[in-house]
């Protein structure tokens, strides 16, 4: 088994000082760029899920308070 499937944050931090200096296999090279478009997508999603709950948030709070000053309106009326 390989350091990649065995502990996969020390072998980022391998791969990091083989990356400078200039001593990747194949294989890990490989490896990285699966790492890579694998973070891409990661943040991607990440980035949409907050990006969902933000303007959830925000529509709900602008509802409120529009229903806010309505039910004020009202109350100043009667």
């Amino acid at each position: 088994m390989s350091l990649y499937d065995q502990d996969f944050y020390l072998w980022t931090l391998q791969q990091a000082e083989w990356l400078k200096a200039g001593a990747l296999s194949l294989r890990n090279i490989e490896n990285l760029i699966e790492e890579v478009e694998s973070m891409g997508k990661s943040q991607k999603k990440e980035f949409t899920s907050l990006l969902t709950v933000f303007l959830s948030a925000h529509s709900l709070l602008f509802t409120s308070l529009k229903m806010g000053k309505k039910q004020c309106h009202l109350t100043n009326t009667f």
